[in-house]
């Protein structure tokens, strides 16, 4: 009785090449996952100082906006 080796047997190199690559796939996947986990319940957002430069003037709230032609004001 003869035994033909096909690409399921786990004698064959086709086999061994996707177990590994299926292996390596697992390995990045629970890697990528595990670098999404919280940071904890200590955690304090630390504080932003944006500086008194960056704050833009108010419109006048009284007068209605002219929006029939507002992308003019995006190529001056």
């Amino acid at each position: 009785m003869t035994f033909m080796i096909t690409s399921h047997s786990p004698n064959s190199a086709l086999y061994r090449t996707r177990s590994r690559l299926r292996l390596a796939t697992l390995t990045a996947a629970c890697l990528l996952l595990t670098a999404c986990a919280t940071v904890g319940p200590d955690y304090q957002e630390p504080p932003v100082d944006s500086g008194e430069g960056w704050s833009l003037p108010l419109a006048n709230a009284s007068g209605q906006a002219n929006l029939s032609k507002w992308w003019f004001d995006l190529v001056k």
